[in-house]
């Protein structure tokens, strides 16, 4: 079983054994920009559905409350999550009892 935490820098390319589907878990995204002559560097991290297995990058912000966050939900119902397994979007196979909304 793979989480968020095991993909490296460059993100991770899985290919599913049951359905033969190819994912690319990115992650995290890290970039920089220059807003008024100040430096910024901003992050996105991916979460998924843990419902459909929809990714979606969100901007990480250190004033952001997580559980405010968690209350965000797909347009399916589901919640987003990168602290539960990864699973296939496609077929939902290595889905968990752990994957479910809180």
């Amino acid at each position: 079983m793979k989480y968020f935490t095991d993909i490296n820098t460059f993100g991770l390319d899985a290919t599913c054994n049951n359905c033969g589907i190819l994912t690319h878990f990115t992650g995290q995204n890290r970039y920089r920009l220059e807003e008024k002559g100040i430096n910024i560097v901003k992050y996105q991290y991916e979460h998924q559905c843990q419902d459909c297995g929809t990714l979606r990058m969100a901007d990480f912000n250190d004033d952001t409350n997580i559980t405010e966050f968690l209350k965000d939900r797909c347009s399916c119902g589901g919640q987003f999550r990168r602290d539960k397994p990864l699973f296939c979007n496609s077929c939902k196979v290595n889905k968990t009892i752990e994957n479910r909304s809180e």
